[in-house]
């Protein structure tokens, strides 16, 4: 297995990177140096992430920044770092989102998801300029385009637009961030971002949900196949979570809805509609769901008591039922996680995965590309080491256990991890639950003690304070108060890396490994 290691520290990117095949102690290399992770934590990537070379599992930190969210799109991944917040990510490309409010993104680029003005693949973090004065604290990553939002509510979106699904208001691709709102003469605080294929969607902090983009499938539950700005499309709802082609809504009741039809019954065809094309989705024993998580064609649920089920599309285990079976309508539950405390699900085009209350990762479904987080697994064509293709029931991934997995999000052909250190090797469960649930107080406060959720807005936002009155002219003529740089921060900062080292130079740190320095 080929490993590619990146720190972030004031600026400067190293890049380390072991070779094709990963020998029994350079494993032991990757987890004896967790030790000089810092304490806001790292992000790890497997499968096709195009974080450094192809195909590479790897990671990376800020020195400096909590890293608040991590969220994937179909080919490319955004992650958040702003101090006392959450952590979003997405498949083949990256953004990571400073304290100061810079973005940083990498991977794939095709139609100008990255936001940054061009179209090449980018496989080091690169930073968004135009969103330097911004402090973005949410984001959500499509198949091909990106929806990031500030803590006033102020959006701003690029990438692919064929179906509107940039939200603002014409069909034109953008290879910057555009900026946008959902009212015309107010911004509203948000929640939560979700986004499909074709289609976006915005969770207000009030409970309000908004869509836009392709509804070709009903996965907007309007009238019309696309919309090109955003259109009010539920109330009282609690979280969001959107699939390739469909939409799932938890009320504040704990009762799911799924917007959207395919023929992989993702959502639920045997239980009620309404009018609007909301199906209920009903759960066994009077369930309440507190966390969603939708993939290409399947959905994952979590409920208060702690039980997870799944349903849709299991062509290649992506439900975690243990069987072989092609499809499930229904929820049904994963049994492999019946004795776990499980906080967090996060659902990919085809596989999935789980973080206990401990910090241990359960991973399933399709293998390909080493995408979950195995410790020994071909990454060339796809293809995996030994055994099926696919695992049909959870995994639990016992050679991570010493790091503590905080957050996971799942992409088109990869996941991304957000991992701490352990303080002790023996730690127990209490102490490691509380340290959770102080990263997620926000997400906490809403769950029963052993819930936590990835999706909820930073801790540091006071949204109560939030002022309707403002407009989107207010912000973009507001003059902001950025912190000085230095200049290596500025040089590595401001250039779009290409995925060329700067300097071409290489430094050699210890035996078996590599450094570049982007200066």
């Amino acid at each position: 297995m080929f490993l590619s290691y990146v720190k972030i520290i004031s600026g400067v990117v190293a890049f380390e990177c072991f070779g094709s095949v990963m020998p029994e102690e350079q494993v032991s290399d990757f987890l004896d140096d967790a030790s000089s992770i810092p304490e806001s934590g790292a992000v790890l990537t497997f499968g096709r992430s195009l974080f450094g070379n192809d195909q590479e599992p790897g990671k990376f930190w800020i020195r400096n920044d909590a890293i608040i969210g991590i969220s994937c799109g179909d080919q490319f991944t955004v992650v958040v770092a702003v101090k006392d917040a959450l952590c979003y990510i997405f498949v083949n490309s990256i953004v990571v989102l400073a304290a100061s409010g810079r973005v940083f993104t990498f991977g794939s680029n095709n139609h100008g998801e990255l936001g940054l003005g061009h179209r090449k693949t980018v496989n080091k973090p690169s930073c968004i300029k135009s969103l330097k004065p911004r402090k973005i604290v949410l984001s959500a990553g499509g198949r091909a385009h990106t929806i990031l939002a500030t803590e006033s509510g102020l959006l701003f979106s690029s990438g692919l637009n064929s179906d509107g699904q940039l939200g603002i208001g014409t069909d034109e691709d953008s290879f910057e961030p555009v900026p946008f709102q959902l009212l015309e003469d107010i911004l509203v605080p948000l929640k939560q971002l979700a986004a499909g294929a074709h289609h976006s969607v915005a969770l207000t902090v009030d409970g309000r949900v908004f869509g836009w983009g392709s509804n070709v499938e009903g996965q907007l539950g309007i009238q019309e196949q696309c919309i090109n700005k955003p259109h009010l499309i539920a109330e009282n709802v609690e979280k969001i979570a959107c699939g390739y082609y469909h939409t799932a809504l938890i009320k504040s009741d704990g009762i799911v809805y799924v917007l959207g039809i395919t023929e992989n019954a993702q959502l639920n065809e045997s239980n009620s509609s309404g009018g609007d094309g909301k199906r209920h989705v009903m759960l066994p024993d009077e369930e309440r769901a507190v966390d969603v998580s939708c993939g290409g064609s399947h959905t994952i649920i979590l409920t208060a008591t702690g039980r997870v089920f799944g349903f849709g599309d299991n062509e290649r285990g992506q439900l975690g039922l243990d069987k072989v079976v092609s499809s499930c309508p229904d929820p049904a539950e994963i049994l492999g996680l019946t004795d776990q405390k499980v906080v967090q699900i996060s659902c990919g085009e085809r596989h999935s995965a789980a973080i206990t209350i401990n910090g241990q990762l359960f991973t399933w479904g399709d293998r390909g590309y080493g995408k979950l987080c195995e410790e020994n697994v071909s990454l060339t064509s796809g293809s995996t080491a030994d055994g099926p293709d696919f695992f049909v029931g959870p995994v639990r991934l016992a050679w991570l256990e010493p790091l503590s997995i905080v957050k996971v999000s799942c992409g088109g052909m990869h996941t991304i991890l957000l991992a701490k250190t352990r303080v002790q090797s023996n730690a127990v469960v209490a102490d490691e639950s509380s340290e959770v649930k102080e990263e997620v107080a926000d997400a906490a406060s809403a769950l029963p003690s052993h819930i936590t959720s990835v999706e909820s807005p930073p801790t540091n936002l006071d949204v109560s304070e939030s002022k309707s009155s403002i407009t989107i002219n207010d912000v973009l003529s507001s003059s902001v108060d950025i912190a000085a740089e230095t200049n290596s921060d500025v040089k590595m900062l401001d250039e779009n890396l290409d995925g060329k080292v700067t300097n071409g130079k290489q430094k050699s740190v210890k035996k078996k490994s590599n450094v570049c320095l982007l200066l």
